[in-house]
């Protein structure tokens, strides 16, 4: 075999490796205290609204919220901090399903998340992201410090979301 021909092989395998290890568009995986969890967008939730992307995950029993204050998404990639200070990036995990007032859920308080696409005019978005969240009850309007869970390996592809 020429020697040409073993690269063009070898970058070929390498290529479907890198297309078929790749999020589907639509899709967004994450993973919770290490262990995988296959959500996929909830179209209801995924919108725009006053300058503000919202991104939502979803599963029959857990659900996870990204609010993207835009600022300047022209220049991607982009990296924001996630630590409950600043009004970038916001991140809500939802063991027990979104039912803001009622159960415990997760407030980010540190990580980041990456814009690495972002299509205005088509209202599409791709990027990664990993925080810390701090326990809050909304029926005792308290955090609990020390009881934190792990979002990691977070990504979102081709994500479309309505303007409202």
């Amino acid at each position: 075999m020429f020697p040409s021909c073993r690269f063009s092989l070898a970058a070929l395998a390498l290529l479907v490796a890198f297309v078929s290890a790749a999020p589907a568009p639509g899709s967004f995986p994450y993973s919770v205290n290490g262990s995988p969890v296959a959500s996929k967008v909830s179209p209801a939730s995924t919108f725009t609204m006053m300058n503000v992307i919202t991104l939502t995950a979803e599963t029959p029993k857990v659900d996870l919220m990204l609010e993207i204050y835009r600022k300047d998404l022209a220049k991607v990639p982009v990296t924001f901090p996630i630590d409950g200070t600043t009004d970038n990036v916001k991140g809500f995990y939802y063991p027990e399903k979104m039912l803001p007032g009622t159960k415990p859920y997760y407030v980010a308080k540190s990580g980041t998340l990456t814009i690495t696409r972002y299509d205005a005019a088509t209202r599409t978005i791709s990027g990664t992201f990993s925080f810390k969240g701090e326990r809050f009850d909304p029926m005792k309007l308290k955090a609990t410090p020390g009881d934190v869970v792990t979002i990691t390996n977070g990504t979102f592809e081709q994500v479309t979301f309505k303007k409202i």
